[in-house]
């Protein structure tokens, strides 16, 4: 056989896996509680409250937290029960813990710290405060600082002077792993069982990963050398390929987005700065951004970005900017850090009211005034970081990427409209 066919005999091989488990997944129901009832993404009122309450169980919080703490490398014996104490959205000094964790093993204070970041920004020094924080409450050497995240990576060197102090974990390896361990600790509470699977199922959709069928392409890549060499150079040119299509993504929303609003709302597009003057954390998209944010092996110095522009100065407020930006998934709001806002004022006030109102987070950090995700036309998130097939699909088409552009501007005009409520000065 030649090395031609050979290669074509892999992927049809991978291509009856894939059909296998998609077939499978069409015949599964569909519901999820936990989608039903909050944001996937929202850190503090879904995930961390779900990891504090689950290591928090009566019956087996003792085992869940063995099993965390294992995950996430601290395999340790002799715990103290009695000196175990897990809080959530611990006051610290200017901050919030996200979960807390401290106990006694042989003869050792812990205390561990966990920041839980899915698509908040890092606050300045923030991780900083925290280490610092940590080595006032404890003297010894058992002292943890967690930044979870999606995918495992670095915060913001504006957030940590000293990335060597932090330990990065992930959804998609560490919690992943810890909530199928839980299902097992668990496998004879039906409800607590029930609980955690549909959890599980939770973070395969928002990590993008699928457990059966990952484990089975493995095995099928590790069958012999040949399939294990072809498939990994597959992957060098499904990355230029994701590239490709972000960087369209982004040239043809910014191109439809300077027109519209120079039209509809009378903004001067030359005044718009590009350059990055308006400061690290609002860089503009580029090539080589792009670049660095879709290389699963490039994630040192990762920076958020995209589109940013003035939409005016408003009395007793100040100047305004919206900004369209990328995580994984591409979201869209009025963004701080650029200039300083009166937000004590009662326009203020108000402003933020009918954002809520009108389906808006709200940020309780320093980078937001409000944010929300663009959907797509069956009201998905747009990932586009890792982007799935549906996606791929509208972007290599030009007249689905237009519809799907002029979607993302009527989301931004619901926006600008309770912006422009407002007196301009």
């Amino acid at each position: 056989m030649s090395i031609i066919d050979e290669r074509k005999d892999i992927l049809y091989n991978l291509k009856l896996i894939y059909d296998r488990h998609k077939i499978l997944d069409e015949s599964k129901s569909d519901f999820n509680i936990f989608q039903t009832i909050a944001n996937p993404y929202d850190e503090m009122n879904l995930h961390s409250k779900f990891i504090y309450t689950i290591l928090n169980e009566k019956k087996y919080g003792y085992e869940f937290l063995l099993s965390f703490l294992k995950n996430i490398g601290l395999d340790l014996a002799g715990i103290d029960k009695s000196s175990i104490k897990i809080e959530r959205e611990k006051a610290v000094h200017d901050g919030r813990l996200d979960l807390y964790i401290k106990f006694r093993a042989n003869d050792e204070l812990y205390s561990i710290a966990i920041e839980n970041k899915i698509y908040a920004g890092d606050q300045n020094k923030q991780l900083d405060r925290y280490l610092d924080y940590l080595d006032a409450i404890n003297k010894g050497k058992e002292k943890y600082l967690y930044y979870l995240t999606l995918d495992g990576h670095d915060p913001s060197s504006e957030s940590c002077s000293n990335l060597s102090k932090v330990i990065n974990i992930s959804y998609s390896e560490n919690i992943l792993n810890w909530i199928g361990e839980a299902i097992s600790i668990s496998a004879k509470e039906a409800k607590l069982r029930e609980a955690l699977v549909q959890y599980e199922e939770l973070l395969e959709k928002i990590c993008g990963k699928d457990i059966d069928y990952t484990m089975e392409i493995k095995d099928y890549i590790l069958k012999n050398a040949d399939n294990y060499d072809f498939v990994k150079s597959l992957g060098p040119g499904l990355t230029e390929a994701r590239i490709e299509l972000q960087h369209k993504f982004w040239k043809r929303l910014e191109a439809r987005l300077e027109e519209h609003l120079s039209r509809e709302y009378g903004l001067d597009m030359s005044k718009v700065d590009k350059s990055g003057k308006l400061g690290e954390l609002n860089k503009w998209y580029s090539l080589n951004l792009i670049k660095n944010n879709c290389s699963y092996n490039v994630r040192k110095n990762k920076y958020d970005y995209g589109i940013i522009y003035s939409v005016g100065n408003f009395k007793n407020i100040g100047e305004l900017y919206l900004k369209i930006e990328i995580t994984s998934n591409i979201y869209f709001g009025l963004r701080k850090k650029v200039c300083n806002y009166d937000e004590k004022s009662e326009d203020y006030t108000r402003l933020l009211q009918r954002f809520k109102e009108n389906g808006f987070l709200i940020d309780s950090e320093n980078w937001w005034i409000c944010w929300k995700d663009f959907s797509d036309f069956n009201g998905s998130t747009i990932n586009l970081q890792d982007i799935k097939k549906d996606h791929a699909g509208i972007i290599m088409n030009d007249e689905k990427l237009d519809s799907l552009i002029s979607s993302c501007i009527e989301q931004i005009d619901g926006l600008l409209k309770i912006v422009y409520e407002l007196e301009r000065v």
